[in-house]
């Protein structure tokens, strides 16, 4: 019987943004945290409201908003995902659900374009 594994290997990229570039991530994080605030203002006042109604009105935002447009879409989608996430968590906590599967981390998701 032969077992194979695959070893993971983590690659570490140190980046060296320009004065431009520091000004545009800072502003995309700045636009993500809008929305993160938004969405999550929208789901205390309606709790009707769920992932996939904000997914929905997020084409609408963008439509609406400038600064939407400047994001690209898949990220704008990650934060109302990640705030779904966090409502799930919030209530199975508060509820006393615990899922042993769970899988903490931090990262920050880009897609690739």
């Amino acid at each position: 019987m032969f077992c194979f594994t695959k070893d993971l290997q983590t690659y570490k990229f140190r980046l060296y943004p320009t004065e431009q570039q520091i000004k545009v991530m800072n502003e995309t994080i700045e636009i993500c945290r809008h929305l993160y605030n938004d969405s999550l203002g929208e789901r205390s006042s309606n709790w009707s409201v769920g992932f996939y109604e904000q997914k929905q009105l997020l084409t609408l935002r963008r439509q609406d908003n400038k600064y939407y447009k400047q994001v690209h879409s898949q990220v704008l989608q990650d934060i109302v995902l990640r705030l779904d996430k966090a409502y799930q968590a919030f209530f199975k906590k508060y509820l006393g659900i615990q899922d042993s599967s769970e899988k903490r981390g931090t990262f920050f998701h880009i897609p690739t374009i």
